[in-house]
C-alpha cells in the first residue's frame, strides 16, 4: 500500500506540474508504468540490473498476471502486486541443475535482497530454498502472510 500511495502521489505531482506548465510536463519523460503479466527468467543478475534501472527511472511497476515465476518475483522490491496475481518461487539452480554451494548461497542472497519484507525473505530462505519444487502464492496471500504491497484499483 505504501508504494501504491507513493505512486499515486507521484502521478498527482506530475499532473500538477503539467497544469502549472500549461500542458508541458516537467516530470521525467523516461519513467513508465509497467505491468508484468507473465514473466520468468533464469538470469537473476540481469533481472537485478533491470530492477535497479526501473527504480532509478521512477517506474511504477505492477505485477498483475497469472505467471510471475522465478526471477520475476524479484520485482517485488519495486512493485505492487494485484490480489489475483500468481507468483512462483523456487530454489536457485542452473536451469534445473543443482548449483555448487558458493553459487547457490550467492543466488539466494541476491534473490532474497529483492524481497521487500523481512518475513518474505525469511520464508524464502527457510521454506523455499530448502525444498524441491515450486511454491505458488497469489498477491492476496503475499500481502496477508508477508506484508507485500497490494496495488490500488
Amino acid at each position: 500500500m505504501i508504494r501504491a500511495l507513493a505512486a499515486s502521489m507521484l502521478m498527482a505531482t506530475a499532473a500538477a506540474q503539467v497544469a502549472q506548465a500549461g500542458g508541458e510536463t516537467t516530470a521525467p519523460r523516461h519513467a513508465t508504468l509497467r505491468n508484468i503479466e507473465r514473466a520468468s527468467s533464469p538470469f537473476i543478475e540481469k533481472e537485478a540490473r533491470a530492477i535497479a534501472a526501473a527504480a532509478a527511472r521512477g517506474d511504477i511497476v505492477r505485477i498483475t498476471g497469472d505467471r510471475c515465476y522465478s526471477s520475476c518475483t524479484m520485482w517485488l522490491k519495486v512493485a505492487c502486486v494485484t490480489p489475483e496475481a500468481r507468483l512462483g518461487f523456487h530454489r536457485p539452480s542452473l536451469g534445473g541443475i543443482p548449483m555448487g554451494r558458493r553459487g547457490f548461497v550467492a543466488s539466494v542472497r541476491l534473490i532474497a535482497a529483492h524481497y521487500p519484507t523481512p518475513e518474505l525473505r525469511r520464508w524464502y530462505a527457510s521454506e523455499v530454498v530448502t525444498r524441491p519444487g515450486d511454491q505458488w502464492l497469489t498477491g492476496a496471500e503475499l500481502a496477508a502472510r508477508f506484508g507485500v504491497d497490494l496495488c490500488d484499483g
